[in-house]
């Protein structure tokens, strides 16, 4: 199952798998920092929902939704964060996403019963599930 594309080297990254792209590897770092805030500032354009994700009550409500079902995956229970020294940090090897029920784009808000913490595997089920119903 292919994860993603490089956006430099156009090579396929499967989901999991380390990748260090020629390409990048022969850029000094800033002009690679550059390029990548330059390539945000181009999705935030594109996707004008995404200027919620840096907002304070997103980041609060998101803290919230984690700490709500004690950093485990609200379908199948998987842990995917752990409480250390009074924050939520995440479990090497585990990628918790937190979905929107009702998606930004759609409509929905930042509000906390908005929010649920998922693992990226049942987030991708999520939403084809979602994709699909608006089909």
């Amino acid at each position: 199952m292919m994860g993603r594309i490089c956006p430099d080297c156009g090579r396929p990254i499967r989901r999991g798998e380390k990748h260090v792209c020629p390409a990048r590897a022969t850029q000094p770092a800033d002009e690679r920092r550059r390029r990548t805030r330059d390539q945000e500032l181009e999705r935030d354009r594109s996707e004008r929902w995404r200027k919620h994700y840096r907002s304070k009550e997103f980041r609060h409500n998101r803290l919230v939704a984690i700490a709500r079902t004690h950093g485990c995956d609200a379908i199948t229970g998987e842990p995917l964060y752990e409480h250390h020294r009074g924050g939520w940090v995440p479990i090497p090897g585990k990628h918790g996403e937190v979905h929107h029920r009702v998606p930004l784009s759609q409509g929905g808000t930042d509000k906390v019963d908005n929010l649920m913490l998922v693992s990226q595997a049942t987030h991708e089920r999520l939403e084809k599930l979602s994709r699909d119903a608006r089909r």
